[in-house]
């Protein structure tokens, strides 16, 4: 006899993120855009990991061997994990509305929050997590690979009876033209009333967004080309590389090939205050982290009435990998920026947690690693 198999696979797959309560989540200042209250849909997602870990404990008893019970004592946790490659600003000017900067700095600002607003996070074939909260968020960009971003959520299981389809309906459009995907999935979407004889296929109605290339990485860039500000305070930001030149450099006197005298000043053909564009990043990655426990009220059902709240400050921190030795004498805390296409990064109070330098026989140039560290409430990400 014949067994049909219904496949998990991800042409069948998308995954989204909607407001629990309805409504829009406001960023922490109201003069960005919130999360929108209807689901979004986040496009070129590449992975989605659900987990649950059930807590219980081992009861043994006298007489008896081997346990008598595995009661649950506290609440399950279940978590999702969305991995993305990161968009970047459309031809026209706009930006991509499904996975926008400041939406995520409304669900970091949540975990912040005296009574959040959750968020329900659904993914086809894989799973969901209701009640849940953002408790991490990273990105990283490496010449040679695409710019992929990972965003975490913690909180409950959601009660679904198939996790095979959790999701439900959901729409897209391209060009004004509404597209559903068929039901019991498929990757030929139909298109919606008053667009007749029109159909698309899984490509062109979902993944239409200009994707982030290597000229989208933004480090030493200009201040004023990146809107002066950090996204939320609003706070002038700096350049992850290039520093100052400043006397006494260390280089040899003229006429002599080696020795401790030095020459007051910079080398030749630069001034004291002339920065060197040599910091040739290779790689460069952010991190954002904030703690989100569930806490469990006696009389409550550990299953399903866990209530997840974020524990600050958490930590953040940016890392970049470079061909040369940048903020190496930068002992002192700074407001530093990053850019990712349309993500406007910035990491407030930032100091430098550790610099590696590395230098072998047969490599072509050394390379020079420094991790930028601060709390997780100073983490800031927007839009351009």
């Amino acid at each position: 006899m014949a067994i049909s198999i219904l496949r998990s696979i991800y042409i069948n797959s998308y995954a989204k993120v909607t407001p629990e309560d309805g409504a829009d989540i406001p960023t922490p200042q109201a003069k960005n855009p919130a999360l929108p209250g209807a689901g979004q849909v986040w496009k070129a997602v590449q992975s989605a990991n659900f987990a649950l870990n059930i807590p219980r404990a081992d009861v043994n008893a006298f007489g008896v061997d081997g346990v008598i019970d595995r009661p649950q004592l506290e609440a399950e946790t279940a978590t999702m994990e969305i991995n993305w490659v990161a968009q970047k600003t459309k031809p026209d000017g706009t930006n991509p509305p499904d996975v926008v900067g400041t939406h995520l700095m409304a669900m970091i600002g949540q975990c912040k929050a005296q009574i959040p607003r959750y968020v329900l996070v659904q993914a086809e074939g894989v799973g969901a997590v209701k009640h849940a909260l953002m408790n991490s968020l990273s990105g990283e960009a490496s010449v040679g690979a695409l710019t992929t971003m990972t965003a975490s959520f913690t909180g409950a299981t959601s009660d679904v009876t198939n996790i095979q389809s959790v999701t439900g309906a959901v729409t897209d459009s391209v060009g004004g033209v509404v597209f559903t995907p068929p039901e019991g999935g498929g990757n030929v979407w139909q298109a919606g009333a008053g667009a007749a004889n029109v159909a698309g296929t899984l490509a062109s109605a979902w993944v239409h967004e200009p994707l982030v290339g290597p000229g989208d990485i933004k480090l030493l860039s200009d201040i004023a080309s990146v809107g002066g500000g950090a996204p939320e305070s609003g706070v002038l930001l700096q350049a992850l590389t290039d520093e100052p030149l400043e006397d006494n450099v260390g280089l040899p006197a003229e006429g002599e090939a080696s020795g401790p005298a030095m020459v007051d000043g910079p080398p030749p053909g630069l001034a004291d205050g002339d920065t060197v564009n040599e910091a040739c990043a290779q790689s460069a990655s952010f991190s954002w982290d904030m703690p989100v426990e569930l806490i469990l009220c006696l009389g409550a059902n550990p299953s399903t009435d866990g209530l997840a709240l974020g524990n600050p400050p958490g930590s953040s921190s940016v890392t970049v990998e470079a061909l040369s030795a940048q903020l190496s004498h930068k002992s002192f805390r700074a407001d530093y920026y990053m850019g990712l296409g349309t993500y406007k990064i910035g990491l407030m109070g930032g100091a430098i947690d550790s610099r590696t330098h590395n230098l072998a026989v047969g490599d072509l140039h050394g390379t020079y690693n420094y991790v930028l560290g601060s709390t997780g409430d100073s983490f800031e990400i927007g839009i351009h």
